[in-house]
């Protein structure tokens, strides 16, 4: 039970948040030398707060 658990979790994780396909590569290079351990963490912030700013703008 403890394993699917674990399957599961990373699964979750994998698919939500590490998913920087679609980010420039030269953005995660930034994040990673400004935040080091903590890139991921920062970058995920940026985008979601990109993306609000993006919806106020559109609305």
């Amino acid at each position: 039970m403890l394993n699917i658990f674990k399957i599961l979790n990373q699964t979750y994780q994998d698919s939500f948040y590490n998913n920087f396909d679609n980010v420039d590569p030269q953005i995660v290079r930034y994040f990673r030398n400004e935040f080091g351990a903590s890139w991921k963490e920062a970058l995920n912030n940026y985008i979601e707060e990109s993306r609000s700013n993006n919806d106020k703008k559109a609305a």
